[in-house]
């Protein structure tokens, strides 16, 4: 079976993961919000075949999450910057690294700390409008009004799905 093309899925989250769902993806992203910027670096950092290295930088810059600039005139020679919106990433990465930290075993002995008080970083998700921390359970999906009917039924689906698994709760107690 075929993939679907995820820029035509009315999900976000399938949509951002064919922006940066990609193996290599997130790890370019990574070692340029840790300050790499050169194409022999994103190699040697990472192991990875130039072909396909080139290929991520093209898409991480067309879908403008990453600058090229150019640094040398002869020969011609780029670097490689985060925008606004690779930046934005740095708090999912922190996200999957305390995810990872958490729950993979034996998992690498690195820990990130506040660069003004140097105290560990520990990863939480916070709803901005009251300041507390959410869990993927205490949030509902709501469709905006002019959500198209694939949302729709997806929404009516997962609403579906958590009533019954509700109902199994209840009578399992």
């Amino acid at each position: 079976m075929r993939r679907k093309n995820s820029e035509e899925m009315p999900c976000l989250l399938a949509r951002s993961l064919g922006v940066i769902g990609e193996w290599w993806t997130l790890l370019i992203v990574r070692d340029a919000m840790m300050g790499v910027r050169r194409f022999e670096d994103f190699q040697r950092s990472l192991g990875i075949a130039r072909n396909v290295l080139s290929d991520r930088l093209r898409k991480l810059e067309e879908h403008g999450l990453l600058e090229r600039r150019q640094y040398e005139a002869r020969p011609p020679r780029h670097e490689y910057h985060l925008t606004e919106k690779g930046r934005a990433l740095g708090p999912v990465l922190l996200s999957i690294v305390q995810w990872g930290r958490d729950w993979i075993p034996d998992p690498p002995k690195m820990q990130f700390r506040n660069r003004e008080t140097g105290a560990e970083v520990k990863v939480t998700v916070v709803d901005l409008q009251d300041g507390h921390e959410i869990s993927a359970g205490a949030v509902r999906p709501v469709a905006d009004a002019d959500a198209d009917i694939a949302t729709r039924n997806r929404i009516e689906f997962y609403q579906e799905m958590r009533q019954a698994e509700e109902k199994a709760d209840k009578s399992a107690k």
